[in-house]
Protein backbone atom coordinates (compact mmCIF):
# COMPACT_ATOMS: atom_id res chain seq x y z
CA UNK A 1 0.00 0.00 0.00
CA UNK A 2 1.26 3.51 -0.80
CA UNK A 3 1.32 6.00 2.01
CA UNK A 4 1.38 9.73 1.53
CA UNK A 5 2.65 12.34 3.95
CA UNK A 6 1.50 15.89 3.37
CA UNK A 7 3.64 18.85 4.33
CA UNK A 8 4.14 20.08 6.92
CA UNK A 9 4.79 16.83 8.68
CA UNK A 10 5.98 16.03 12.16
CA UNK A 11 8.86 13.78 13.17
CA UNK A 12 6.41 11.38 14.81
CA UNK A 13 4.45 11.06 11.54
CA UNK A 14 7.66 10.43 9.62
CA UNK A 15 8.88 7.84 12.13
CA UNK A 16 5.54 6.03 12.07
CA UNK A 17 5.54 5.97 8.27
CA UNK A 18 9.14 4.74 8.08
CA UNK A 19 8.34 1.99 10.53
CA UNK A 20 5.36 0.90 8.40
CA UNK A 21 7.39 0.96 5.19
CA UNK A 22 10.23 -1.01 6.68
CA UNK A 23 7.84 -3.61 8.04
CA UNK A 24 6.08 -3.96 4.70
CA UNK A 25 9.37 -4.21 2.85
CA UNK A 26 10.37 -6.99 5.26
CA UNK A 27 13.55 -5.15 6.19
CA UNK A 28 12.54 -5.41 9.81
CA UNK A 29 9.97 -7.51 11.55
CA UNK A 30 7.49 -6.14 14.09
CA UNK A 31 9.77 -7.05 17.01
CA UNK A 32 12.58 -4.96 15.48
CA UNK A 33 10.38 -1.96 14.64
CA UNK A 34 10.17 -0.69 18.23
CA UNK A 35 13.95 -0.54 18.79
CA UNK A 36 14.36 1.17 15.41
CA UNK A 37 11.81 3.80 16.40
CA UNK A 38 13.55 4.30 19.74
CA UNK A 39 16.89 4.88 18.01
CA UNK A 40 15.31 7.53 15.82
CA UNK A 41 13.31 9.05 18.69
CA UNK A 42 16.35 9.92 20.77
CA UNK A 43 17.86 11.94 17.90
CA UNK A 44 21.19 10.13 18.00
CA UNK A 45 20.74 8.76 14.49
CA UNK A 46 19.11 10.11 11.35
CA UNK A 47 17.01 7.28 9.98
CA UNK A 48 16.93 8.75 6.49
CA UNK A 49 20.71 8.80 6.23
CA UNK A 50 20.98 5.27 7.60
CA UNK A 51 18.31 3.95 5.23
CA UNK A 52 19.96 5.55 2.22
CA UNK A 53 23.36 4.24 3.25
CA UNK A 54 21.92 0.78 3.75
CA UNK A 55 20.29 0.83 0.32
CA UNK A 56 23.47 1.99 -1.38
CA UNK A 57 25.86 -0.33 0.47
CA UNK A 58 23.60 -3.42 0.61
CA UNK A 59 25.67 -6.28 2.02
CA UNK A 60 28.56 -3.94 2.89
CA UNK A 61 26.44 -1.76 5.19
CA UNK A 62 27.55 -3.52 8.36
CA UNK A 63 31.19 -3.27 7.27
CA UNK A 64 30.79 0.48 6.73
CA UNK A 65 29.31 0.94 10.20
CA UNK A 66 32.01 -1.11 11.90
CA UNK A 67 34.71 0.73 9.94
CA UNK A 68 33.24 4.03 11.11
CA UNK A 69 33.20 2.84 14.71
CA UNK A 70 36.85 1.80 14.54
CA UNK A 71 38.01 4.95 12.74
CA UNK A 72 36.00 7.30 14.98
CA UNK A 73 37.43 5.63 18.07
CA UNK A 74 40.95 6.15 16.73
CA UNK A 75 40.22 9.81 15.96
CA UNK A 76 38.92 10.38 19.48
CA UNK A 77 42.01 8.76 20.98
CA UNK A 78 44.17 11.02 18.84
CA UNK A 79 42.13 14.10 19.80
CA UNK A 80 42.44 13.29 23.51
CA UNK A 81 46.20 12.83 23.24
CA UNK A 82 46.76 15.94 21.12
CA UNK A 83 44.47 18.04 23.34
CA UNK A 84 46.63 17.08 26.34
CA UNK A 85 49.73 18.04 24.34
CA UNK A 86 48.16 21.32 23.18
CA UNK A 87 48.47 20.38 19.49
CA UNK A 88 45.50 22.39 18.22
CA UNK A 89 46.21 21.86 14.52
CA UNK A 90 45.91 18.08 14.86
CA UNK A 91 42.80 18.37 17.02
CA UNK A 92 41.20 20.58 14.36
CA UNK A 93 42.02 18.09 11.58
CA UNK A 94 40.77 15.16 13.63
CA UNK A 95 37.57 16.99 14.61
CA UNK A 96 36.94 17.79 10.94
CA UNK A 97 37.35 14.15 9.91
CA UNK A 98 35.27 12.97 12.88
CA UNK A 99 32.52 15.44 11.97
CA UNK A 100 32.32 14.30 8.37
CA UNK A 101 32.42 10.58 9.02
CA UNK A 102 29.83 10.87 11.82
CA UNK A 103 27.38 12.69 9.58
CA UNK A 104 27.95 10.11 6.83
CA UNK A 105 26.55 7.38 9.09
CA UNK A 106 23.61 9.45 10.32
CA UNK A 107 25.09 10.70 13.60
CA UNK A 108 24.13 14.28 12.80
CA UNK A 109 24.14 15.67 16.36
CA UNK A 110 27.55 14.16 17.03
CA UNK A 111 28.81 15.62 13.77
CA UNK A 112 27.49 19.04 14.77
CA UNK A 113 29.19 18.79 18.15
CA UNK A 114 32.51 18.04 16.41
CA UNK A 115 31.87 20.85 13.92
CA UNK A 116 31.31 23.32 16.75
CA UNK A 117 34.62 22.35 18.36
CA UNK A 118 36.41 22.60 15.02
CA UNK A 119 34.99 26.07 14.32
CA UNK A 120 35.73 27.33 17.84
CA UNK A 121 39.33 26.22 17.56
CA UNK A 122 39.72 27.72 14.09
CA UNK A 123 38.31 31.01 15.37
CA UNK A 124 40.74 30.82 18.31
CA UNK A 125 37.84 31.06 20.76
CA UNK A 126 38.40 30.23 24.41
CA UNK A 127 37.64 26.51 24.72
CA UNK A 128 38.17 24.08 27.56
CA UNK A 129 39.73 21.68 25.08
CA UNK A 130 40.10 18.55 27.17
CA UNK A 131 36.51 18.87 28.44
CA UNK A 132 35.20 19.46 24.91
CA UNK A 133 36.97 16.33 23.66
CA UNK A 134 35.67 14.37 26.66
CA UNK A 135 32.13 15.51 25.77
CA UNK A 136 32.68 14.14 22.25
CA UNK A 137 33.82 10.83 23.75
CA UNK A 138 30.65 10.62 25.85
CA UNK A 139 28.40 11.47 22.90
CA UNK A 140 30.26 9.02 20.67
CA UNK A 141 29.72 6.20 23.17
CA UNK A 142 25.95 6.73 22.92
CA UNK A 143 26.08 6.84 19.12
CA UNK A 144 28.30 3.75 18.96
CA UNK A 145 25.80 1.81 21.09
CA UNK A 146 22.90 2.98 18.92
CA UNK A 147 24.71 2.01 15.71
CA UNK A 148 25.62 -1.40 17.09
CA UNK A 149 21.98 -1.92 18.05
CA UNK A 150 20.92 -0.80 14.57
CA UNK A 151 23.10 -3.28 12.73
Amino acid sequence: MDYYLAKPLTMSQLKEMLSRWLQEMSLVNEEDAAPLTELLDDGLLDGTVLSELQQVMCDDFQTVIYSYLQHASQLLTEMKQKAEEGDLATVIRSAHSFKSSSKNVGAMQLGEEASKLEEQLKAEEQVELQQAVQNLVISYAKVAKALQDYV
